[in-house]
């Protein structure tokens, strides 16, 4: 029963080893309450003395009635001084704690003392076969039998240090941080040890509702050039931490001849995604595109992607809309561009999207023609029928970075088709030029204009691509230019229409 009280009373603290047996001061009277008390000098087994040299203290418990009305005791941690010459330790006994009624003491006043080895808050001693070291709220560290062929005292200490945090960010900057602990996780062990750890680590609150929109966790480990590495991670959602192991090898000595090993979480997004919220904001992907929402689009936390889809997906509506709007598209981009973000955006923001032009169709433009997004919507509202391309308005062609950006009208975002996937808009861009325009190439071709004329062309005219135009039109400087050249010529009837064949290139 005493010892079931004193693994209640000290369940939180880092009780390394324990006296084998309880010691008894029995009075036949009380003590008075206020006097010197009693000084009590008791001696320290090896077992417990040699936790000392491994960082532990030694302590001594007496047994306490904080309240009479409560028929449940405690044991209270007191102060003594340990002499590690002699191994023992004295404290004074509070006159207060000599009980009635303990034991077969029926009728005597007893004081129950006992001893433990215990380690600092965060700090374990690690023996061969293994154990666990553990900061409650921080992380825990368990090694396995393998790790220590001495006993080891392992510390885990929390760091909050904003060098670690920029350090952290630089290192991982190609993976697409989202954002990272604030403080570091340091792993001290007095001894190296010869096999890899296992850690888990309570996930700050705000990394967890990260998860919640798609950010994974990541683990990284300082290592000895300095930098940060990532780790593999598993997040368990219902206890919210994240376990990942540690080589044995990511101990580096320190300056206290002590082994340090520094770990970090991170959520982190895919590739081309960023986790926006009601602020707004951008994710972009290299040489693909952008796309940013202001303000007030996102009603909460969203992982918003962009990334390529194969154009074969929507070629039907692609076609459809040219054909039924008649534009002369020469070259289309080789892919579609799929935007998706958790939630819909407000239909009362404008949100744009800025993409990449490639080099082939950039060369489109230096001959003449002109870059015009499509984005897939759905027209009517109807799910029966297939959705089309339009063409936003007003779009801004960058000559200079090679980009166009639009913004994306009412209808762009298609919801989700099954649980758990996000919402859905496609955008893609397309070289086009007028429709009495075609670009020739040097193997030949044909420019015409409907009821007009037609030009052709034969292979070799051109050593490189143009476009090449046929208008039609009455130009009076034109005219007075045929009149005098034909003027000793007898032709039927005024002129009326002059012909123009134009090309981009001689």
């Amino acid at each position: 029963s005493i010892q079931a009280i004193f693994d209640a009373s000290t369940s939180q603290r880092n009780i390394q080893a324990l006296l084998d047996y309880e010691v008894n001061v029995i009075s036949q009277l009380k003590p008075i309450n206020g006097s010197v008390g009693v000084t009590i000098t008791l001696n320290v087994p090896d077992k417990l003395a040699a936790n000392v040299a491994l960082g532990a203290s030694i302590v001594p418990f007496v047994l306490v009635d904080h309240n009479p009305d409560d028929p449940n005791l405690d044991f209270d941690q007191i102060a003594g001084t340990y002499d590690t010459n002699s191994k023992t330790i004295t404290f004074d006994l509070p006159t207060t704690i000599f009980l009635s009624d303990i034991g077969d003491n029926n009728g005597k006043f007893t004081a129950v003392v006992t001893l433990a080895a215990m380690s600092p808050e965060g700090c374990d001693i690690i023996r061969p076969g293994g154990g666990t070291s553990d900061l409650a709220g921080v992380a825990t560290a368990t090694f396995g039998e393998l790790a220590f062929s001495e006993s080891s005292q392992v510390c885990i200490e929390k760091v909050e240090d904003p060098a670690l945090v920029a350090k952290l960010n630089k290192d991982a900057s190609d993976n697409n941080l989202q954002d990272t602990s604030t403080f570091a996780v340091n792993i001290t062990s007095d001894l190296k040890p010869a096999d890899s750890s296992s850690i888990s680590f309570v996930v700050p609150q705000n990394l967890v509702q990260l998860t919640k929109s798609g950010a994974t966790i990541s683990a990284y480990v300082l290592l000895d050039d300095g930098k940060f590495k990532e780790i593999p991670a598993t997040f368990n959602e219902a206890v919210g931490r994240a376990s990942f192991v540690i080589p044995a090898n990511s101990y580096l000595p320190n300056t206290d001849s002590d082994f340090e090993a520094t770990v970090m979480i991170a959520v982190s997004s895919p590739p081309g995604c960023e986790i926006l919220g009601p602020q707004g904001g951008t994710a972009s992907t290299p040489n693909v595109g952008s796309v940013t929402f202001q303000a007030g689009a996102l009603g909460a936390n969203s992982e918003v992607c962009i990334k390529k889809i194969p154009s074969e997906i929507n070629q039907g509506a692609f076609n459809k809309t040219i054909a039924t709007t008649g534009l002369n598209v020469q070259e289309e981009l080789p892919y579609d561009v799929q935007i998706t973000a958790d939630l819909p955006p407000s239909p009362e923001t404008t949100n744009s999207v800025t993409l990449t032009v490639p080099p082939a169709l950039l060369e489109l433009v230096k001959i003449g023609a002109d870059i015009v997004p499509f984005v897939l919507i759905d027209d009517d509202n109807d799910p029966s029928t297939p959705p089309v391309f339009m063409a936003p308005p007003a779009p801004t062609f960058d000559e200079e970075t090679g980009t166009i950006t639009f913004n994306l009208p009412a209808g762009a975002f298609f919801p989700p088709t099954a649980p758990g996937e996000p919402y859905t808009s496609t955008v893609t861009i397309a070289a086009v030029v007028d429709n009495n325009c075609e670009i020739i190439t040097p193997s030949g071709g044909t420019a015409s204009k409907e009821g007009v004329a037609s030009a052709s062309f034969e292979a070799g005219v051109f050593k490189q691509r143009s476009v090449v135009c046929i208008n039609n039109g009455t130009d009076p400087y034109i005219t007075s230019i045929f009149e005098s050249s034909t003027s000793d010529m007898e032709l039927a009837g005024p002129l009326t229409d002059q012909i123009n064949i134009t090309s981009q290139i001689k």
